[in-house]
C-alpha cells in the first residue's frame, strides 16, 4: 500500500528536466549534474537518460537560498555555497 501511495505522489508531482533547471538557474547542464553530485538536488531517474528534479524541492532550495549573499552578475542565479547552505538549512528544519 505504501508503494501505491508513493507512486501516486510521484505521478502528481511536477518535474523539471536538467535543461529546464539549468535555464531556470542560469547555469550549464554540467553545473546541474555537479549540484546533483554535491547532494544539493535529488535526481529522479525514470530511465538512465531520463533524469528529472522535483519542482517542489527546487522551490524549497531556492527560497532557502534567497537569504544567502548574492552571486556576481553573470555567475548564475545561485552559487554552490548558497545552495549547500540552503540544503543544510532544509535538512535541519526537517529533523
Amino acid at each position: 500500500m505504501a508503494k501505491l501511495i508513493e507512486s501516486k505522489k510521484i505521478a502528481e508531482a511536477r518535474f523539471l528536466t536538467r535543461q529546464e533547471l539549468a535555464k531556470r538557474w542560469r547555469v550549464g547542464v554540467w553545473t546541474i549534474i555537479n549540484r546533483e553530485r554535491d547532494g544539493i538536488i535529488t535526481p529522479f531517474r525514470f530511465t538512465p537518460l531520463n533524469v528529472r528534479y522535483k519542482e517542489s524541492e527546487i522551490e524549497q532550495i531556492e527560497q532557502a537560498a534567497v537569504g544567502a549573499p548574492q552571486a556576481k552578475p553573470g555567475a548564475g542565479l545561485f552559487r554552490r555555497h548558497q545552495l549547500l547552505a540552503a540544503k543544510k538549512k532544509l535538512n535541519n528544519e526537517n529533523k
